[in-house]
């Protein structure tokens, strides 16, 4: 845990920020400077409020833009110490130790903490809810209702963080019926109800919620619906190397498997669901991207561990030799990952450079916005995020740059007061092609429609080259008042 804080320690101060990360600090802006608007129309947009609730209190303690990085720094460090106690449960403190160890050098799980994205800190709230399923009584038919409540109220709390932590019902739910024992299914769901409850509440909660927020039960549904990333249904199958980063860890996890299936102990059985569950869970989702193989990984780095603490175990012949061949891999594991550490550091520091410029570019455009200006930007969340000034439809300025030509002129036309136009290097989809990349004729063009530009932010970025060279990032244009 103090090696990973000291790794990601340097990220906290960075400026590169995704649309996701603004509209996640955005939202916890909102909610720190008016708590009432926890459950309004702008944050529950996409997805449920906790994750940016916790940005917020984070505000309490710190600068808005540090807390911001930190609080899902602190909680994705967390995780480690949570993956390790469950691998103690589990199997034993070796498989607990091995599992940290790879977890905190993962580059994936890092380079997610570097970053204000749910994410990470939806991984270590399921890694939270299994620990707490582990440390109750076998079911709780037989546990008391404290801790029902306890289950119960973490699980909604997964769900309460993104949508996808709606995933934990059919874990639980799973848990319950294959788990060995000799309590009936009937009984076991019986004695569940109110750890079943509290979670089903909150998702019919978010989801009327929404209907009087939104006009309709469920969010923005893009993911669901396909219109970005489309991958196939076996992508995160394939990509399983990437997520765990080791290959060799792949044999390790297929062995994992078998021995799983051979054990069948309560903990085992649970692992195993909490695998398949969330792999089926995200993979029939269209839209997939690598950093969403997180909520795969702590699972995956246990039955991997698992797998090589057995091993170690069939091969040695005495609890010394246990002892020695396990403390091999232990050294093997952090030399391996030692030789690795400078391509994952370059990996992170390469990351930092990307989405770099709005800082500078947002107080600009504050700064040149009166009370009547209209701003369009190409990164509109960004720009939000650094401006302070809302978007136009919660009562701000701010609007996305069109794609369209013919829509862009219509606006100009139609706008009889200032206008501001922001354009970018990054968010390459969202730039008009008319516009993007900036040049002399599209500047002529911008001109010719009454605009000057006023701010160009440059930055130093790796080229094409692979080498840092000091780019126009972010462009800002004015137009006063028509006339």
């Amino acid at each position: 845990m103090i090696f990973a804080f000291y790794i990601l320690c340097p990220y906290l101060n960075t400026q590169r920020l995704w649309p996701d990360e603004a509209l996640y600090g955005w939202y916890a802006h909102q909610i720190f400077t008016n708590p009432s608007l926890i459950f309004s129309k702008e944050i529950v947009e996409f997805h449920p409020p906790l994750f940016s609730v916790l940005l917020a209190i984070g505000h309490v303690f710190f600068p808005e833009k540090l807390a911001d990085h930190l609080i899902p720094m602190l909680i994705s460090i967390s995780g480690i110490s949570l993956i390790y106690l469950l691998g103690a449960k589990i199997k034993d403190p070796f498989t607990g130790l091995c599992a940290a160890i790879n977890l905190a050098f993962n580059v994936l799980y890092l380079s997610i903490s570097t970053h204000i994205l749910i994410d990470g800190t939806l991984a270590v709230f399921v890694m939270l809810f299994i620990h707490v399923l582990l440390n109750t009584s076998a079911f709780p038919a037989r546990g008391s209702t404290g801790e029902q409540i306890v289950i119960g109220s973490i699980a909604a709390s997964v769900i309460l963080l993104k949508w996808s932590g709606i995933l934990v019902i059919p874990l639980f739910l799973c848990y319950l019926s294959l788990c060995p024992g000799h309590i009936s299914l009937q009984k076991r769901i019986k004695g569940s109800l109110l750890a079943f409850a509290i979670p089903l509440m909150a998702v019919l909660f978010l989801l009327f919620n929404n209907l009087f927020q939104l006009g309709h039960f469920l969010p923005d549904i893009s993911a669901l619906e396909g219109k970005y990333l489309i991958k196939p249904v076996w992508y995160y199958l394939l990509n399983l190397h990437n997520i765990l980063i080791l290959p060799y860890l792949i044999p390790l996890f297929l062995f994992g498997i078998f021995i799983i299936i051979k054990a069948r102990t309560p903990g085992h059985i649970l692992l195993a669901i909490w695998f398949l569950v969330f792999l089926g869970g995200i993979s029939l989702t269209p839209e997939k991207d690598l950093r969403y193989g997180i909520l795969l990984l702590p699972s995956a780095l246990l039955i991997s561990c698992v797998g090589l603490s057995t091993l170690i175990e069939w091969c040695a012949r005495t609890e010394k030799q246990r002892s020695l061949i396990g403390a091999l891999a232990i050294i093997a594991m952090l030399g391996t990952y030692s030789i690795l550490f400078p391509r994952v550091q370059r990996f992170l520091d390469k990351g930092a450079l990307t989405f770099t410029g709005f800082k500078e570019a947002g107080q600009r455009v504050k700064e040149e916005a009166s009370a009547n200006t209209l701003i369009m930007a190409s990164s509109p969340r960004i720009i939000r995020y650094y401006s302070h000034i809302n978007f136009k439809e919660f009562g701000g300025q701010i609007v996305s740059l069109s794609m369209d030509r013919l829509v862009f002129e219509e606006t100009v036309k139609n706008e009889k007061g200032p206008l501001i136009v922001t354009v970018d290097h990054w968010e390459r989809t969202s730039q008009p092609k008319w516009l993007y990349p900036v040049s002399p004729n599209t500047r002529q063009y911008m001109e010719g429609l009454g605009f000057r530009l006023i701010y160009v932010e440059e930055q130093e970025i790796y080229g094409a080259t692979g080498k840092k060279e000091l780019t126009p990032v972010v462009w800002v244009f004015k137009r006063s008042e028509a006339e």
